[in-house]
């Protein structure tokens, strides 16, 4: 069993319903394969910053600059500097990701990273953040949206209705389903379909029956680890941003 060529046939089988001449085909990288970074420029020359932006992130970044491709996306601008989202990506798995496509007969129109395409659902991406702004001395408030995927949780930090942040959890829905399956001893696709079909967590015991409290304690034990995760994510963010998470919503295939 070869995931690549499966993944290969099921891309085949899908775009072969579009015309490749008149359909504009926009991809996106695995989060978790791109590096984010919130970066403060003294001027907002586009092209300024994106030479230096190498050299800028070179201890912050988990891999080679020389090995990356670099971009950012503007959050604001204060007087004479800009505020951005830093992102940069190994080449490597960019290329993975376009040879991929490639294979199925398609060239693609634009290849981005997941969390800035989720982000477009949240915030006002048709307003271009162009006009000066003041730097504000008021408390902070930060807003999450956690997205809850199969392997993975992207949680995406917003102030202000704009990204600032991004941030990838190793946790998915298949943690459930692996624990379920270990628990009652099913096969990992059984364990899914009873995931999605019963899965609860008890907020009262008391008049539950054996049996829903194993099932129950079964689901939340995983759970414990995503909510540790994110405690720790909270307090980065209060330090790194000095501000204070006032809300959080939940969305993606677990939510």
């Amino acid at each position: 069993f070869d995931p690549a060529i499966e993944i290969l046939e099921i891309l085949r089988d899908s775009l072969s319903a579009f015309d490749p001449q008149n359909t504009r085909f926009c991809i996106g990288l695995r989060q978790d394969y791109v590096s984010s970074r919130f970066w403060t420029f003294p001027f907002s020359d586009r092209n300024k910053i994106l030479k230096l932006l190498p050299n800028e992130l070179e201890d912050e970044l988990p891999f080679s600059p020389e090995s990356a491709i670099y971009d950012f996306k503007t959050i604001r601008h204060l007087n004479s500097s800009v505020q951005i989202l830093a992102l940069a990506a190994p080449k490597h798995r960019i290329d993975s990701a376009l040879n991929v496509f490639s294979a199925a007969g398609i060239n693609p129109a634009l290849l981005s990273t997941e969390v800035l395409a989720l982000a477009n659902c949240f915030e006002n991406w048709m307003v271009t953040p162009s006009e000066p702004q003041e730097a504000s001395t008021s408390e902070k408030h930060l807003s999450l949206n956690i997205y809850i995927g199969h392997s993975r949780t992207q949680i995406l930090v917003f102030e202000n209705n704009r990204l600032v942040n991004i941030r990838t959890l190793l946790w998915g829905t298949k943690n459930i389903a692996e624990a379920i399956a270990r628990r009652y001893e099913l096969p990992f696709v059984e364990a899914l379909k009873e995931m999605k079909t019963k899965a609860f967590i008890l907020l009262n015991k008391e008049s539950a029956a054996y049996d829903q409290i194993v099932f129950s304690e079964t689901i939340s034990g995983q759970i414990k680890d995503l909510i540790q995760d994110l405690k720790i994510t909270l307090l980065e963010l209060n330090s790194t941003f000095n501000a204070t998470v006032k809300n959080i919503s939940i969305s993606g295939g677990g939510s």
